[in-house]
């Protein structure tokens, strides 16, 4: 019974640690991007959530374009609204940046995370590279909204190319803890009676 017992707990544990981990948006609503050098908009709707990162050089070309893979805003303050699929807990929040001062690329001077305000040092990434900065609390909902604020008075660009999750997806239903539970008892029914056999002899 004790083998059974630990069975059913080494299960419960996989299953709910396999909710933990990086958690995916379903999609995200943005402020366009704005055009400079190039064209820094968001040309497939799923740039920031792709896995694809720019390089260290704003402008290198690496398939696609020249800085093909950075959004990029001058003239506002961007906002991204995030969708789950369902509602989720964030615990880390990882964006990447680009901060090439002599092309006028800075990272942000704060980041809200869902209400949440972070300020940022200039010096948070190294002048001339790109790098995630990642902003830690405890977010819960279905949508998760980050704001981004231009550093020099507007006179910097902000470059993002990726945005991470780490958290937690929603707890299953009661249903289907049941479900699972009922799985399991014909695994406890077999150890019963060959507990009962084992006593008999």
């Amino acid at each position: 019974m004790k083998k059974l017992y630990s069975l059913i707990g080494v299960l419960s544990l996989s299953a709910l640690s396999s909710l933990a981990g990086l958690v995916v948006p379903t999609s995200y609503t943005a402020t366009p991007g704005e055009v400079g050098a190039y064209s820094y908009f968001d040309d497939t709707g799923k740039q920031l959530t792709d896995g694809v990162t720019g390089g260290n050089y704003w402008a290198a070309d690496l398939g696609n374009g020249p800085a093909y893979e950075w959004v990029g805003w001058y003239t506002v303050n961007p906002t991204i609204t995030f969708q789950f699929d369902k509602p989720v807990t964030i615990n880390t929040v990882s964006i990447d940046f680009n901060r090439g001062e002599v092309s006028g690329i800075s990272i942000p001077s704060s980041v809200t995370v869902g209400g949440t305000p972070f300020s940022l040092s200039q010096d948070a990434l190294t002048d001339g590279s790109r790098g995630y900065l990642s902003f830690n609390g405890s977010w819960t909902g279905s949508s998760l909204t980050i704001g981004l604020v231009r550093r020099d008075n507007y006179n910097r660009w902000i470059f993002m190319d990726e945005v991470k999750f780490d958290g937690v997806s929603a707890v299953p239903e009661p249903s289907t803890i049941i479900a699972g539970a009922l799985l399991l008892v014909p695994f406890g029914v077999s150890a019963i009676r060959y507990s009962r056999k084992n006593r008999v002899a």
